[in-house]
């Protein structure tokens, strides 16, 4: 199993990941909510193309994805921040190492981010299922909870 950077070739799988992550039962506040292919279309291009990260988990196939996006800070909009978006691994890869890897490397590509001066910082958020994971191991600190209202 190996983690890489996403390219163009990856726009079906990030598509239809995205697709299956949605309607995850801890997603059901958006259940109502039509994706749009191509907007998910624009958006892997965008951030394939310096406006995020995207990262690929494969073995003999595609077995999970990372990916965020880089968008100016509320405080100042000369702050570059890499807001984690999604992180989903299929289901007969998930309590492997897999998801361990993953989330690894994406911590390693966003702090070379940093270093080259292209982001200040950059987030990971996790839903229901990965409560559990502690982030510290990745140097991560929690900052802020979110609470979603509607149905």
């Amino acid at each position: 199993m190996n983690v890489r950077k996403a390219n163009k070739f990856d726009m079906p799988y990030f598509i239809e990941t995205v697709h299956k992550a949605r309607v995850l039962e801890h997603n059901e506040y958006s259940n109502d909510i039509v994706l749009d292919d191509s907007y998910l279309n624009s958006l892997f291009t965008l951030m394939i193309n310096g406006g995020g990260l995207i990262l690929v988990a494969e073995s003999e196939k595609s077995i999970g994805i990372c990916a965020g996006y880089i968008n100016s800070s509320i405080w100042h909009k000369n702050t570059f921040v890499l807001w984690h978006a999604l992180i989903y691994i299929e289901e007969e890869w998930r309590n492997t190492r897999a998801g361990y890897k993953l989330i690894k490397q994406y911590n390693n590509e966003a702090n070379n981010l940093m270093k080259e001066k292209r982001i200040y910082t950059h987030t990971f958020s996790t839903s229901k299922p990965l409560f559990n994971i502690d982030m510290e191991k990745f140097n991560y600190k929690l900052t802020e909870k979110l609470w979603i209202a509607g149905e």
